[in-house]
């Protein structure tokens, strides 16, 4: 009986050990992902990732709309919640900001992104994460909605409804307020 406690005791402790390394590890990524943010500011006018003063597994990110788009001039919130596996596992992240699009969630902003899930790599950066939601904005996936209203516009051919309700949230939520 003594010799099983024993063996549980150090399975627990070398566990313990694993979940520190990684979380150092983890740690060590997004210091060095921020120490490039900080370098390459100018590098990317679209994207601006901001890390939490007092928690580094905490960042936000403004992000511009893209041009030719319902969302041009607009300047979209995300909230990254980054898990201690990070990068063998993917952040959260979700719009602040209210967004009309078919793969956000209009409620709670969740987005619905194939890196995002079951299509993850540590190759991804949250910069090249950013990259790839403002893609998204560009090219919506109606097939896969979360909002259904918008991808039901999409889905029937009506663009120019698409159009107009993107463009009326965009200029409500994300545009600057005229005095």
């Amino acid at each position: 009986m003594q010799t099983c406690r024993r063996a549980a005791y150090l399975y627990i402790k070398q566990r313990e050990k694993g979940m520190e390394t990684l979380y150092k590890a983890s740690r060590a990524r997004l210091f060095k992902e921020y120490k490039e943010v900080q370098r390459e500011k100018s590098a990317d006018p679209d994207i601006q990732l901001i890390c939490d003063d007092s928690n580094i597994f905490k960042w936000t990110a403004l992000i511009k709309g893209p041009s030719e788009t319902p969302y041009e001039g607009g300047v979209f919130q995300l909230a990254f919640a980054i898990p201690e596996q990070y990068p063998l596992l993917p952040p959260q992240v979700r719009f602040l900001t209210k967004i009309f699009h078919p793969n956000v969630h209009f409620k709670t902003g969740e987005i619905c992104l194939d890196i995002l899930k079951n299509a993850w790599s540590p190759a991804w950066t949250l910069q090249s994460v950013c990259r790839a939601i403002i893609a998204l904005m560009a090219h919506p996936e109606p097939d896969s909605p979360l909002n259904c209203d918008s991808g039901n516009l999409l889905r029937s051919g009506d663009i120019r409804g698409f159009q107009s309700m993107a463009k009326m949230y965009t200029k409500l939520a994300a545009m600057p307020k005229k005095s």
